[in-house]
């Protein structure tokens, strides 16, 4: 490919025709058929959120190179800021994982600023996810804004998929594998 080296094995979906709103590759209309070679193999390029806009709920991960561990921060008011590590465990990091699209992940809370000080506002404090939530801002917490923690106490995670399931995608070969 003209960015990525050509992939190995089975091809398992061909011209694919995806509508927008799809919540997964294989809900998109494809083919499956035996003409299709390696030499075409499709290939993406994800570009993180710009900095300056942003919506509300949504998290990032920062601090680390890759994409599967970081600082957590999340967008409040169109703003990035940082959580606070108080109560900050496994069941915040599925949480973070899950809403991140590591769906079926290994989820490593990381507390301390273990990725780095993070900056600007700390806006989420002693949350108390089950694990379940499908959003951070789904679980029990504090009010929005913290007064008393430091950015020596972000929050991180590291997310670790687990094996693939029927429709669970991944990167190979790029910059952030």
């Amino acid at each position: 490919g003209l960015f990525f080296p050509s992939g190995m094995g089975m091809i398992f979906l061909n011209e694919v025709s995806c509508g927008g709103n799809e919540s997964k590759l294989v809900d998109c209309l494809s083919y499956q058929d035996n003409y299709c070679q390696h030499n075409s193999d499709a290939g993406v390029i994800c570009q993180t959120q710009n900095d300056s806009v942003c919506l509300g709920g949504v998290l990032r991960l920062a601090g680390a190179a890759g994409n599967i561990m970081g600082r957590v921060e999340i967008c409040i008011n169109n703003q990035w800021g940082t959580i606070c590590d108080n109560g900050w465990d496994n069941s915040e990091a599925k949480v973070v994982c899950r809403q991140l699209g590591f769906n079926n992940s290994y989820a490593v809370a990381v507390t301390q600023a273990g990725f780095g000080a993070g900056s600007g506002r700390i806006y989420l404090n002693n949350l108390f996810c089950t694990g379940s939530e499908s959003s951070l801002l789904e679980c029990p917490r504090s009010d929005i804004g913290v007064k008393y923690c430091s950015h020596r106490n972000d929050a991180g995670v590291i997310c670790i998929a687990q094996e693939c399931t029927n429709g669970t995608l991944r990167l190979a070969d790029g910059m952030d594998q």
